[in-house]
């Protein structure tokens, strides 16, 4: 069986929607909360996020105003296109992102309040390393079942 290239998959829907599922017709039952919301409950006026997995920064732009400034990075140059694509148009001045691998975080040590990742590879070592003491880091996961 072929292995499947996730690489290649993200590069190509990163360039085609940026991961952006909003015109996607969803119902959701006892759902009481919304992580990208959770995320901007911590924000304050003084707070830096870096959100790992951004896709095409849709999630983003919509709590940037909680932050001083927001850094989006994404492992797929097209999702990050899309993004910076997004983020102009949106006229959102404290964003920023960057094509960059979650395993090798390229930032200074303790320089974010607050790290994000939804649904996307982390490095909990490169995390420890670049949120601040005192800093929070928030994610949700899912996994596919793996037949043994």
């Amino acid at each position: 069986m072929k292995k499947f290239n996730y690489q290649e998959f993200y590069e190509r829907v990163g360039k085609e929607n940026g991961w952006d599922f909003s015109q996607v017709r969803v119902s959701s039952e006892g759902v009481a909360w919304n992580f990208y919301d959770e995320v901007k409950k911590q924000g304050q006026s003084d707070s830096v996020l870096l959100d790992i997995g951004t896709g095409g920064g849709e999630n983003i732009i919509n709590i940037a105003s909680s932050f001083l400034f927001v850094v989006g990075i994404d492992l797929a140059r097209g999702m990050i296109e899309t993004a910076r694509s997004n983020i102009q148009q949106s006229n959102v001045p404290n964003i920023s992102c960057f094509e960059m691998n979650a395993d090798q975080l390229q930032f200074p040590n303790e320089f974010f309040d607050v790290v994000s990742c939804c649904h996307a590879p982390f490095s909990a070592k490169e995390i420890s390393r670049v949120v601040n003491k005192g800093g929070l880091f928030l994610t949700q996961q899912v996994v596919k079942k793996m037949d043994n």
